[in-house]
């Protein structure tokens, strides 16, 4: 009875017959496993043909009854008829249609599903924060093998804007730091590592919510890249005009070396590798920040206790964070 849990038993479904409950998988292993058993069914109440031929009128029947329940509909979107429109809002909530066979909703070129809800079996709703001026948006239909169905776009136009996308930028990344002291290796912190920290600031002139930021891994390719934290789950909550927050690799490592006086959100999973790595800060489960940094930009900060800070962090090309000349060492050893 209820439409969002409804599509998703008909989607796992529709999964199962694609995967293995169809007539082309069942009769490769129908003949082999007969040709193991000399045809044999020992009691069984088909035999291995007739298998087959079940397996392909259930399958059939079920994709009826599943187009009975959800008729099917193309993915797209239908907010104000899928025509751009503006609001004077930080957030839109966009509306659309779509069938069983979506697994995730995405923003094009990223690796997150968006949190979609589903209010009727074919109709979803998600909603996004928005820039000041013109939002491109481009929703990516995903099917459960991880398979691109298709996509829509629209633009929405807002005269607000969301402070946490317009004013929340990573400025510093200790991402290989120098070799702990004798007195830290006697506390038990014998790995560089365990001090590396990332540092996000608030850029912007108000108070801005860290509620939905996340720092997120992604695949790229065959590698996980990133850490992982959630600042709903963190310390810190929201950032001041000008502050800053950290979240470190260890925290106790990260205290013993720094004291406890800096504003730590907390501690990530996963680790930055001391060559290159993607980092990528996510807000509402929409993107916001994705650089990665390079080892060889500046000796210092490989190793030599010097970390990377941006140089300009209200600077609105945020593709420009990828580049060395962006960055700069830190003034002071550890960052």
């Amino acid at each position: 009875d209820i439409p969002h849990n409804l599509r998703l038993y008909w989607g796992h479904m529709l999964d199962f017959i694609n995967r293995s409950f169809n007539e082309e998988y069942v009769a490769r292993w129908a003949a082999h496993y007969g040709a193991l058993a000399n045809n044999q069914t020992h009691g069984g109440d088909e035999n291995w043909s007739s298998i087959v031929s079940s397996t392909r009128n259930r399958s059939q029947r079920a994709i009826r009854d599943m187009e009975r329940d959800i008729p099917p509909v193309e993915f797209q979107i239908t907010s104000n008829d899928g025509q751009d429109f503006s609001v004077d809002e930080s957030h839109v909530m966009l509306q659309g249609k779509g069938w069983v066979d979506i697994r995730q909703i995405r923003l094009a070129g990223t690796e997150q599903p968006l949190d979609v809800f589903w209010p009727e079996t074919d109709g979803w709703q998600i909603q996004l924060p928005l820039a000041l001026g013109d939002n491109p948006i481009a929703l990516e239909a995903i099917d459960y093998q991880g398979n691109l169905i298709t996509t829509d776009t629209i633009t929405v136009t807002s005269s607000v804007g969301d402070p946490v996308s317009e004013s929340l930028r990573v400025t510093e990344v200790h991402f290989h730091p120098a070799a702990p002291t004798a007195a830290e290796v006697n506390a038990g912190y014998d790995d560089a590592n365990d001090f590396e920290f990332i540092e996000l600031t608030n850029v912007g002139a108000q108070t801005v919510s860290l509620d939905g930021v996340q720092l997120e891994r992604v695949v790229d390719g065959n590698d996980q890249q990133g850490v992982e934290f959630s600042f709903a789950d963190g310390s810190v909550r929201e950032l001041a005009p000008g502050q800053s927050v950290l979240v470190v690799e260890d925290l106790l490592a990260f205290q013993y070396r720094y004291g406890n006086q800096l504003r730590v959100a907390g501690q990530w999973s996963g680790g930055l590798n001391n060559s290159s790595e993607m980092v990528t800060v996510l807000s509402d489960g929409v993107l916001l920040q994705q650089f990665t940094y390079q080892d060889n930009w500046y000796s210092q900060t490989d190793g030599a206790g010097r970390s990377l800070q941006i140089v300009d962090a209200t600077h609105p090309d945020l593709e420009s964070w990828n580049l060395g000349s962006r960055w700069r060492p830190s003034s002071a050893l550890g960052g």
